[in-house]
């Protein structure tokens, strides 16, 4: 399982709450954190680790700059470096805000292999799929090709919406075949309180759930993210303060 933290101690908080979760329901999975190249300092990089999250350097992408090119989401074509993790034969990848709620999560894994990718879609747009968790399988000469896909005009390729457009992009324009992944494996979970969360992509980003009290401490707001603080507050625990 793989996620991607290329700026701010938020998603860096966001990638050690999915580390204490994932062992909670699927402990035998490798977590591989994907970093850009100079954006965390050692030590936190070397928290990671004492979890047992893999930490990977990776290329940092970025698409060509216009005034088109999405300003909201610059550093999410990083996300492209899962097509280079060639040591594995497939890779569930989840944003560094999303995270398993449910043990089943082990049967997505294992119950789809793409040849490119597969991913829940949008329920007003089933053939539009969402990025914010994928089943990959990696191919050298498929990093290749999307690295020079990713730099063409940023109008054709969707970059406008991220990784997200550029990927349903590719796929649109060169027939590729994806999988659909049934809607209830990954969910946005608002404050509505959904059950049955597997895959739970938390809105909004648990570490801004009440910016006006200490991040992890308390409870009761929402039921997913308490999840998530609760996970927090066990990694304090077990490893010592989380550094700044």
């Amino acid at each position: 399982m793989a996620t991607l933290i290329s700026g701010g101690h938020g998603f860096f908080m966001g990638a050690l709450g999915q580390k204490v979760l994932l062992d909670k329901f699927w402990p035998d999975i490798p977590h591989v954190v994907m970093v850009e190249n100079n954006s965390y300092p050692d030590y936190k990089l070397d928290y990671l680790r004492q979890l047992g999250s893999e930490v990977r350097i990776v290329r940092a992408i970025r698409t060509r700059k216009t005034r088109f090119a999405a300003s909201r989401w610059p550093r999410t074509f990083t996300k492209l470096n899962l097509w280079n993790l060639t040591d594995f034969e497939h890779v569930l990848f989840m944003d560094a805000d999303a995270y398993p709620y449910s043990a089943a999560v082990n049967g997505l894994y294992s119950s789809i292999e793409p040849d490119f990718l597969g991913a829940t879609t949008f329920a007003k747009n089933p053939n539009r799929f969402r990025s914010g968790m994928l089943v990959v399988k990696p191919d050298a000469s498929r990093y290749a090709d999307l690295l020079k896909y990713v730099m063409k005009n940023p109008v054709s390729i969707g970059a406008k919406l991220g990784d997200q457009g550029v990927l349903n992009c590719y796929t649109l324009q060169n027939n590729i075949e994806w999988i659909r992944v049934c809607y209830h494996w990954h969910t946005v979970v608002w404050p509505k309180r959904p059950r049955n969360v597997i895959i739970g992509h938390v809105r909004p980003k648990p570490w801004q759930s009440d910016p006006r009290l200490p991040c992890g401490k308390t409870f009761g707001i929402h039921p997913y993210v308490d999840m998530w603080k609760r996970a927090i507050l066990d990694t304090e625990d077990k490893y010592g303060r989380i550094p700044d």
